[in-house]
């Protein structure tokens, strides 16, 4: 099941029918098996669930504090009425805390908010493991709910040195980074996550080096640490990376459009082996059209 948005110059494109689509694996065309338009119009009976991951890890005091004040004035506007039902998770030196429930009432989401107090930054190498076990755990708990998912992370991530590419690591390294790929992808895949970064200390709070390590791993050989990088997970998903405003409530709000209007594309897709990479591509016959989804899956 592949979750499709589509957009042009003017906005979201939520006009188009099953027949304005064309859905390739590995270059080869495969048929759309059942298809639907989703809009905040559209009944559903599995509403879009929000999760906002508040990293308090990898982000600095100041910038946390000010990313608190923008989740609040998100949870606070249109008088806390929310579009779409929105959890809370916590990343912390003690782990990742998961709220139970989702809400589309903002006023008891932020009570919830509220009652979370952040604990102390200590930002260390031990950092990236933490953040990529919590990643797998949302995964795990939103793989038990149904629907689709829009798990947005509130934070400053970890930098990619401009250099990163050129420090060789071992064999068994690469090895586990690239077990790690496939299997932090395929849980978000099979738990039908979209995964969005939006950077919680303003514009241009940091690099745009994630971007070489775009292009999907095939093979242990070419893996590399920056290809691991939560910006790089989020691109591939088919979400975003936000960070040039100091506007992070707007941000949020950027990222709830994805869920207003979608599609949802069923496809057969093949298997042939558990660390052989399909690649997706979908296109549209319409003009200015320009669709994002998945880059892909292991399988």
């Amino acid at each position: 099941m592949l979750d499709v948005v589509a957009a042009n110059a003017d906005g979201p494109v939520n006009n188009l029918a099953q027949q304005n689509f064309t859905v390739l694996i590995d270059k080869k065309p495969v048929p759309i098996s059942d298809f639907h338009s989703v809009t905040l119009q559209t009944e559903q009976a599995e509403p879009v669930e929000i999760v906002l991951v508040v990293d308090e890890v990898n982000t600095p005091f100041a910038s946390l504090n000010y990313a608190r004040g923008q989740i609040r004035r998100f949870l606070e506007q249109n008088a806390g009425k929310l579009k779409h039902p929105v959890r809370l998770a916590f990343l912390s030196r003690s782990g990742c805390e998961i709220q139970a429930d989702s809400s589309s009432d903002g006023n008891a989401v932020l009570a919830a908010f509220d009652q979370h107090a952040p604990g102390l930054q200590t930002i260390h190498s031990s950092s990236v493991h933490l953040t990529l076990v919590s990643l797998r755990k949302i995964a795990a708990e939103e793989a038990k709910r149904p629907g689709r998912k829009l798990v947005v992370w509130i934070g400053s991530g970890w930098p990619i040195s401009a250099d990163v590419g050129g420090v060789e690591i071992s064999a068994k390294e690469r090895h586990r980074v690239f077990e790690g790929i496939i299997f932090i992808s395929t849980a978000l895949r099979q738990a039908r996550i979209t995964l969005y970064c939006v950077s919680a200390g303003g514009a241009d709070s940091s690099g745009t080096h994630y971007e070489a390590f775009l292009k999907p791993v095939t093979t242990v050989g070419d893996t590399e640490e920056g290809n691991v990088n939560m910006q790089v997970l989020a691109v591939q998903s088919g979400g975003l990376v936000l960070k040039a405003s100091n506007d992070v409530s707007a941000m949020l709000e950027q990222c709830m459009a994805d869920a207003d209007s979608f599609y949802t594309l069923t496809i057969m897709a093949p298997l042939t082996g558990p660390e052989k990479f399909h690649k997706i591509e979908v296109k549209t016959n319409t003009s200015g059209t320009q669709v994002r989804t998945r880059y892909g899956y292991y399988g």
